[in-house]
């Protein structure tokens, strides 16, 4: 995907993967976007350690982190711990087409009465 002059990194991220070395080294990317499955394999102090780092890693190389497949609130709690920049999922929304998306945030998302 492109947004203006710079790509979206859309990537299976595995921790294990030189892909995320080259994704957050590379300064074509604005975004990592990764599904929400790698906070989920982080229960373990050293994966979480690894996750924490990972996403610290991409923002002080000025990437916006975004996790994607967000569907109950322990996800998204888990994507608040890291504190992810963006969030998407059935849990936030269902999909939308462009002219309810413009409405909804016309008016300011809520999710499950909070407001975003």
């Amino acid at each position: 995907m492109n947004y203006g002059t710079k790509e979206v990194a859309a990537t299976e991220v595995d921790l294990n993967d030189e892909n995320l070395a080259n994704v957050i080294g590379q300064s074509n990317y604005n975004t990592l976007k990764d599904d929400v499955e790698l906070l989920d394999g982080a229960s373990e102090e050293f994966d979480s350690e690894l996750v924490g780092a990972v996403v610290n890693l991409a923002k002080c190389r000025g990437l916006t982190v975004c996790v994607k497949g967000v569907e109950d609130k322990e996800q998204l709690n888990a994507a608040q711990q890291y504190a992810i920049d963006r969030m998407q999922g059935y849990y936030c929304s269902r999909p939308l087409s462009e002219e309810e998306a413009r409405a909804a945030f016309a008016e300011r998302i809520s999710v499950n009465n909070n407001r975003l």
